[in-house]
């Protein structure tokens, strides 16, 4: 990821994130999925996470998601939701990085300020599910990535989530 490009997104998404408690986390390695870098969020019952993923296989190419994480179930971080950020609307957003004559007209600072500016446009995701009662009934819904219905996965969230609800009533 030493691309000039890529760098310049970091430093940007991390200059957006920071102000609102994200912090970038240095150690991408410990990432689920191997996001190429995430910033993250957390609380005492959940983690919120934008993560940047870089595509090894396409070297110029990349995406960024939005995960909720849950804590206090039988691992550290269980994935309870996540949301791809062209998972907003239809079509497909993978950045794709300029090369050519494309360098000349998009320098990284201007690339890296409009990836910034369209994943920073849907952090109002995590609002969404910022209480554990907001959480479980997405959860009933059926349409949350990571927990599924049904199964072990589906009735330790919503067992986990079920306690955090009755200890924060007023969440």
């Amino acid at each position: 990821m030493s691309n000039q490009y890529v760098i310049s997104v970091i430093e940007e998404v991390s200059r957006l994130l920071t102000p609102i408690g994200m912090e970038l986390k240095k150690d991408a390695s410990r990432n689920i999925m191997g996001a190429s870098a995430s910033w993250c969020r957390e609380c005492a019952w959940k983690i919120d996470s934008v993560e940047l993923f870089h595509d090894r296989a396409r070297p110029n190419r990349f995406f960024v998601s939005y995960v909720l994480y849950l804590k206090g179930t039988d691992i550290p971080r269980r994935v309870f939701d996540g949301m791809a950020l062209e998972g907003f609307r239809r079509g497909t957003t993978v950045f794709l990085l300029p090369k050519g004559v494309g360098k000349l007209l998009m320098t990284p600072a201007r690339f890296a300020a409009d990836v910034a500016k369209k994943a920073a446009a849907q952090l109002c995701w995590f609002d969404e599910l910022d209480t554990p009662e907001k959480c479980l009934r997405r959860l009933r819904t059926g349409e949350t990535n990571g927990a599924g219905t049904g199964g072990k996965a589906f009735d330790i969230i919503e067992t986990t989530l079920k306690a955090l609800a009755a200890r924060q009533p007023n969440a």
